[in-house]
């Protein structure tokens, strides 16, 4: 116990003990999922399941803490669990070379007590939305862009969702639009992100978006409210899961075929990543 004890001081044995009968599902890999990760690692979650499909490339060298230059080419979850693993043994680790869509989300979010959002895609995040809402899991949202930071908590039941605020309409004109950061903002976010987790665990849930700008460190609290007429925690039509509203061009999605191991194809446009599982292909950045 030794190895928790500043963390036992600060938030105290019952709230620990809560942290380590949680199995947290984090989705997504990059700079905002593997610091979400590391960060409940740290904490003691008792399981962690990670889900990405992607592999690490130089451009995520300069944002995320987790990955080397000896994981270039790797893929981001196998990375990942195994810096997970050297940073604390006591958790367990699942890993899933995988994406979120209609045909999985479910069972995905049905295997967790909380839901972390590490995606960097609002369609994405709204289905997994749809699915926290529905199944009543916690969800802890982040928006990194720039230097500007969006965080929420979803508590079904309790608080808006984000399609109580958020829309995607289909139209991705704009979505593949590569947008700047810095490692300090998905460092930032994701500590916020499991800040409202630890706050869930001691039954202080406020309904509200949290909003940081970090080039003047400036931190502003937005008031929110379900919305009645909301699809997925209004009138509970979850359009997502339904299929209804489709995927952007730009979203890494599941595609036919499998290898025996891994294997990257680069066109001029695109990338197709190949495991025993199943391939999937995303725009070439």
């Amino acid at each position: 116990m030794e190895r928790y004890l500043r963390e036992i001081l600060t938030i105290g044995k019952t709230v620990f003990d809560e942290v380590r009968a949680t199995t947290a599902l984090v989705v997504g890999c990059g700079a905002l999922g593997s610091s979400i990760a590391e960060a409940l690692a740290r904490l003691g979650i008792g399981k962690l399941v990670v889900i990405d499909a992607d592999v690490v490339e130089e451009a995520n060298l300069s944002t995320a803490n987790m990955f080397g230059v000896e994981d270039l080419g790797r893929p981001k979850v196998d990375a990942c669990k195994e810096r997970l693993k050297g940073v604390n043994p006591d958790v367990e680790v699942v890993t899933y070379h995988d994406v979120i869509d209609p045909s999985n989300v479910e069972k995905y979010v049905g295997s967790a007590d909380v839901v972390f959002d590490g995606l960097d895609s609002l369609y994405a995040r709204l289905l997994l939305n749809d699915a926290c809402v529905k199944l009543g899991k916690p969800l802890f949202y982040a928006g990194v862009s720039g230097e500007y930071i969006t965080v929420k908590a979803v508590v079904p039941g309790k608080t808006s969702c984000l399609s109580c605020f958020l829309n995607y309409d289909g139209d991705d004109r704009n979505a593949c639009d590569v947008v700047g950061t810095t490692v300090l903002a998905p460092t930032v976010a994701a500590s916020l992100q499991v800040q409202l987790f630890l706050n869930y665990l001691r039954g202080r849930v406020k309904d509200e978006l949290i909003l940081v700008e970090l080039d003047d460190l400036r931190l502003t609290r937005v008031e929110l409210s379900r919305n009645p007429k909301c699809r997925s925690c209004g009138l509970r039509e979850f359009p997502y899961i339904r299929g209804e509203i489709r995927p952007g061009s730009c979203e890494i999605k599941r595609i036919e075929g499998r290898t025996e191991a891994l294997q990257i194809t680069t066109g001029t446009s695109y990338v197709k990543i190949c495991y025993p599982e199943g391939c999937f292909e995303r725009r070439r950045y």
